[in-house]
């Protein structure tokens, strides 16, 4: 009898040992959000390189109206004067200030109730600033740090450029096109893909129609990809010269 309580004992600890990687990984994959230093309630969780933050939590801190619209699954958010409309699907465009944003891998995400954002959303539509901490597993975020263009203004001043077939300017500052230079891309530029028509009718989604716009001065850029695949940068005007 003794022997068996002993074999039960023992079998016990294995299996806690053995749980205890999970446990550990579970705990590392919680995130704490800091908003202007204060600790947030709610804790965000990192997909596939990506860290996501509870919306509702975020916005309401800054006084902001969230509302969830359950039909089109999707988060309506009132901030100021900004209008934010957050899909979760896959094949919608979010919207800023009727400006369409495409979220590409980071769509927002309803998890038991709770939607999440990407936590470099709020950087990209509000001017944020965004710091990690890998040993805490912390986000901390500031606001009111715009102090370049705003995403407006930056649309508004692609929308003086020639129209020629283009039909509208979507941000997209996940655009996979840039490669792993679209991060540092994000800090200097508002990222946009223009969208038109082909000479057959058809819309046009090709990767050459990458533009950019200046935080610093307004500027509009192209960004292609030269003939070695590189990242290119390159002025509005002298990109479509090359072309002629």
């Amino acid at each position: 009898m003794l022997k068996k309580k002993r074999f039960n004992l023992l079998f016990l600890l294995l299996a806690v040992v053995l749980l205890i990687p999970n446990i550990v990984q579970a705990v590392d994959n919680d995130v704490r959000v800091y908003l202007d230093g204060e600790l947030l309630k709610e804790q965000g969780f990192i997909e596939n390189g990506r860290t996501f933050i509870p919306a509702r939590a975020l916005f309401e801190k800054r006084n902001a109206v969230v509302k969830w619209d359950d039909k089109d699954k999707k988060v309506i958010i009132n901030y100021k004067d900004n209008n934010i409309i957050l899909s979760t699907k896959e094949d919608e465009y979010s919207e800023y200030n009727n400006i369409e944003v495409d979220q590409y891998d980071s769509i927002s995400k309803v998890i038991k109730g709770i939607t999440y954002i990407p936590v470099r959303l709020t950087s990209y539509l509000l001017g944020d600033d965004i710091k990690w901490d890998g040993k805490t597993n912390s986000v901390y975020i500031t606001t009111n740090n715009n102090k370049g263009l705003t995403l407006d203004e930056a649309h508004k001043t692609l929308l003086k450029l020639p129209k020629d077939n283009i039909v509208k300017y979507i941000f997209s500052p996940y655009e996979n096109y840039a490669g792993k230079e679209k991060d540092k891309i994000n800090e200097d530029y508002y990222m946009f893909y223009e969208n038109g028509y082909r000479e057959n009718g058809e819309l046009d989604y090709t990767a050459d129609s990458n533009i950019l716009v200046s935080k610093n001065d307004s500027k509009v850029y192209k960004l292609y990809l030269d003939e070695t695949g590189k990242v290119k940068i390159i002025s509005y005007s002298e990109y479509y010269k090359s072309l002629q």
